[in-house]
């Protein structure tokens, strides 16, 4: 190794997995371990290999198409052996017959028909699926849109798998803090021996500092209880200070929370300036002052506290603690909960009303003695090796946290980031149902809910759920239920619900380690906790829970803990079945994020383990719309066009070769040249739906965003389902019937001959027009989709000029692929110069424009018809966007009453922004047929703001 590199003395420390180096420079060490054991692998939780809901409907399908053709080559095997038991025979002479047994024969037949018929199974389906796929998650990493200019973060796609599954998502899981806001906290107010310090947040103004005249004239005048205040503040945390270059001092701290704190003390004069192992310094107004640190009891999601014992200048131990009010409140003296607490508990609602982070502030006095004996514990309970050493710690960290005293409240506001409550309200006109868990105590969670637009005044008054028993759980819930009911044949408000913590345990399930939990009697027998009877009303209790929260349009839960998330997104998972996602920041919110079908993680300020566990990283929660309505929503379109398509040309293929066996004593001949067999998939029908499958819009990513209710088509499964599976194998055996039969009677009964009149009518002309005739016809009926994407408003509107249009037709890839493909069709046979041969016939000529024309036409027909009598949003949509584009035209003065043809300026989202307005649109069955010139009253409803 170089001199540079070679050092003689190390201080050898171990660090575990996934912590973070401070006040460090340079690291040189090595990997020891970085097994499963490591802290964060523990609570990183078991990992899940998701797949979407198309993936699992077509693995059914797929054993349809199996089963359709073992049908196929079974009924062909059987009419193969009574083929050669009754003309068998005749042919013996020029056939080599494989057994004199009939039977025998259509054994063998069986298996050369699923030899020849092989392309029924889509073999080179879940190839293409992967490469439209690939393509796409490539597009949403290369999305300008959704590109974090600050933190230079573009959105990333960490998986291939779960493009589709965007676009059909029922439920949205999220997390507050640095989420929704921003996590750069600010010490606004506090709450300090009954009176009220600091400034409070207006809104549109930069931040002042929070020192008021009253907190400026008693910190002149040398307040203890302020001074105390801030004290606390500087000695109760684990923050690590720096000096950066330019000499100023930093402080890095795991949670934003604890900087904000202690930089509140540093704006008093109390500055934290030093730390070491078993030593804090401060300077207190000037003067420095050590103080000797005993033991530090760390914050953990459980406790929702932390508590630090030092021993002060003076000689004196102290235990400061501070925590959240729910749980600090039963901690405290009984003197200091008679006197203290009422003004407290009243400054804690207000700051909650004003959406702040509140903490509690106590601390207690310990005697040498008290003290000692009770470090003993705690060092005998810290060394201790069983599997139930953290029970033990926090059995002997209640013997500290009691009889305490308060000493104040902290205010800290964390503002909401750019863009979320339009992205929340745009996602609830999508009808995705949104969930909010967070931490914060119930007045703050509410406040933040109408601040991010998840509740509405409409929906006020809202279901709060604040419950200490299972009873009154269900008594509230019972309560919202009779309510929902009785407005339920009127038009009803959105109903939103409200739930905390604790009164979420009564409906979620146990978990195993619950189950075994075991409970004593008086009289010193025992049994489990969760009973058969227990688990029972549980159950009752959770299904009258899911049923109130299915009819909410937004759920709000607060005070929640990590493994409540994620046990709130396996319940909705698990007996909704509905499509989750759940998006989140923190190391907290890996449990939730891997529970959802879809995981989102923000690369905010808490780390990466979110975006590590995550399928999907975005910068901030205003990108969570973009990557939903517009990406997720092309990519199931997309998806849902490949699938049915390329079930269809399959079956097509298919059939024309199962026709084209009564023709042929069900020999197992093939009809199509080795070539064209080998090439069908690869080359003549694979391109255009490569290009359509990644790169197809059939609007534009504004309009998908100003109508979020065409993002409706997604959940319901509207582009995708069994029953255009079966729509797609009724046309391929339609189209086949059509390109075998009239190909083959054209030839027999139409006097096939060629220019000098010679008679043309052989197996290779057949085999030649059918192939040609097949690639034409399933490539034209793919251009049918993009056809109806870029022609069909025009067609709707009564303007045909661009139908006719040269440039827009040859624009069209799949067209232009297609004659391509025909032109070149010659050199690629086998049997070369047939396929010229016959097109020196003129009955080939009628023969081909009449099997595109029995095709073709009838789909096109088809479109329009549904287009003009029955328009979907996304036909209302596009004529809408046909009539901002043209200029309106002039009408006479007897049609002055005539609506106009230009929309008017309506509110933006007119028909979204009811609840469930994509059902109507985009409901399971289709509905009646209405007349056609109600398409431009539902166009006046969407109309957006002219541009």
């Amino acid at each position: 190794a170089p001199t540079s590199c070679v050092h003689t003395r190390f201080r050898f420390v171990f660090h575990s997995k996934g912590c973070r180096l401070r006040n460090t420079g340079e690291v040189f060490g090595m990997a020891v371990y970085t097994g499963t054991d490591t802290k964060l692998m523990r609570n990183s939780g078991r990992a899940r290999f998701k797949r979407t809901h198309i993936d699992m409907q077509l693995n059914n399908l797929v054993l349809q198409i199996f089963f359709i053709l073992f049908c196929m080559c079974s009924l062909l095997a059987i009419l193969s052996a009574n083929w050669e038991r009754k003309q068998g025979e005749s042919f013996k002479e020029f056939l080599n017959r494989q057994s004199e047994d009939p039977d025998t024969i259509g054994v063998f037949q069986f298996f050369s028909y699923l030899i020849v018929l092989s392309n029924l199974v889509p073999i080179s389906l879940y190839v293409s699926v992967e490469l439209i796929r690939l393509a796409q998650s490539l597009l949403i990493g290369m999305d300008i849109k959704m590109y974090h200019d600050e933190s230079n973060t573009p959105a990333v796609a960490r998986t291939t798998t779960l493009n589709e599954e965007l676009g059909q998502i029922d439920y949205i899981f999220s997390d507050k803090t640095g989420t929704l806001t921003q996590n750069v906290m600010r010490f606004l107010q506090c709450s300090i021996g009954g009176q009220i310090y600091g400034k409070p947040a207006i809104q549109g103004q930069p931040y002042s500092g929070f020192i008021d005249p009253r907190m400026q004239d008693a910190l002149d005048r040398r307040d203890t209880n302020v001074l105390d205040f801030f004290k606390h503040l500087a000695v109760c945390q684990t923050v690590r200070p720096e000096v950066a270059d330019d000499g100023t001092r930093e402080y890095q701290a795991q949670s934003p929370d604890e900087k904000a704190l202690v930089e509140a003390a540093r704006e008093v004069g109390i500055v934290f300036d030093r730390r070491t192992g078993d030593s804090i310094e401060i300077d207190f107004l000037g003067a420095r002052q050590i103080y000797e640190l005993l033991n530090i009891i760390e914050f953990d999601s459980t406790r929702k506290r932390m508590t630090v014992v030092v021993r002060e200048p003076d000689g004196s131990i102290i235990a400061y603690s501070k925590g959240a009010d729910t749980i600090m409140a039963a901690l405290l003296s009984e003197c200091s909960r008679k006197e203290d607490w009422p003004s407290l508990d009243a400054h804690l609602h207000e700051f909650a009303k004003d959406g702040l982070r509140t903490l509690v502030l106590a601390k207690r006095n310990l005697s040498q003695e008290w003290y000692s004996n009770w470090a003993e514990k705690y060092y005998e309970a810290d060394i201790c090796e069983t599997d139930d050493r953290k029970d033990k710690l926090a059995e002997v960290a209640k013997e500290l946290e009691r009889d305490l005293e308060v000493v104040g409240a902290s205010a800290i506001e964390d503002k909401l980031q750019d863009g979320v409550p339009e992205t929340i309200a745009n996602l609830m006109r999508a009808s995705i149902k949104v969930w909010v868990l967070t931490g914060d105590k119930l007045e703050t969670a509410i406040n933040i809910g109408f601040s991010c637009r998840l509740l509405r005044s409409e929906m006020e008054p809202l279901f709060v759920i604040d419950a200490s028993s299972s009873e009154e759980v269900q008594k509230i819930l019972q309560q919202a239920q009779t309510e929902m009911q009785r407005d339920r044949d009127i038009e009803h408000r959105p109903y939103g619900l409200v739930i905390t913590g604790h009164s979420l345990t009564f409906p979620l399930p146990p978990t195993e380690k619950e189950k075994k939990e075991v409970v004593v009697h008086n009289d010193g027998s025992t049994s489990l906790k969760w009973s058969i009877d227990v688990i029972e009303k549980q159950q009752q209790l959770e299904q009258l829970f899911l049923d109130v929260c299915s009819q909410c349009r937004a759920v709000l839960c607060c005070r929640v803990s990590p493994l409540q998330k994620a046990q709130v997104v396996q319940l909705v998972k698990n007996r909704r079945k509905a499509v989750t996602l759940a998006i989140g920041d923190g190391a907290n919110d890996v449990s939730m994020i891997k529970a959802a079908h879809i995981g989102i993680g923000i690369s905010g300020l808490e780390g990466r383990q979110a975006v590590l566990a995550s399928d999907y990283a975005i910068a901030q929660f205003y990108y969570l719309q973009r990557l939903l309505l517009v990406h997720g929503r092309w990519s199931y379109l997309r998806m849902s066009i490949f699938l049915r398509w390329f079930f269809y040309k399959n079956f097509a293929y298919a059939w024309v070769q199962f026709f084209f066996a009564f023709f042929s004593g069900f020999s197992a001949q093939t009809l199509y040249d080795a070539v064209f067999i080998s090439t069908f998939n690869v080359i003549f029908t694979s391109l255009p739906i490569l290009v359509i499958g990644t790169l197809e819009q059939d609007v534009s990513d504004e309009d998908s965003i100003k109508f979020p209710a065409l993002y409706e088509a997604g959940p319901r499964n509207f582009y995708f389902s069994r029953l255009s599976f079966y729509g797609s194998l009724l046309r391929g055996v339609w189209h086949g019937i059509i390109i075998f039969f009239i190909t083959v009677g054209s030839i027999q009964y139409g006097g096939q001959v060629d220019s000098i009149g010679q008679e043309a009518a052989d197996y290779t002309v057949v085999s030649a027009v059918v192939s040609l005739c097949l690639v034409c016809v399933v490539n034209m009926e793919f251009c049918g989709f993009s056809l109806r994407t870029h022609l069909l408003c025009d067609l709707q509107a009564g303007t045909n000029e661009q139908l006719l249009d040269l440039d827009e037709l040859c624009n069209n890839f799949p067209w232009t692929y297609c004659m391509v493909l025909t032109v070149f069709r010659p050199f690629q046979s086998t049997y070369f110069g047939v396929f010229a041969h016959s097109m020196e016939s003129n009955t080939f000529w009628g023969m081909f424009v009449l099997i595109l024309g029995l095709t073709g036409v009838p789909t096109i027909i088809g479109l329009l018809a549904f287009a003009y009598f029955k328009p979907t949003p996304v036909d209302i949509v596009r004529e809408i966007r046909y009539f901002h584009q043209k200029p309106p035209k002039q009408r006479p003065l007897a049609d002055e009453t005539a609506p106009s043809a230009e929309p008017t300026q309506t509110s933006s989202y007119a028909f979204a922004q009811e609840n469930g307005a994509g059902r109507e649109y985009f409901p399971k069955k289709m509905p009646t047929r209405y007349n056609a010139k109600l398409t431009f009253t539902f166009m006046q409803q969407i109309t957006v703001k002219s541009v």
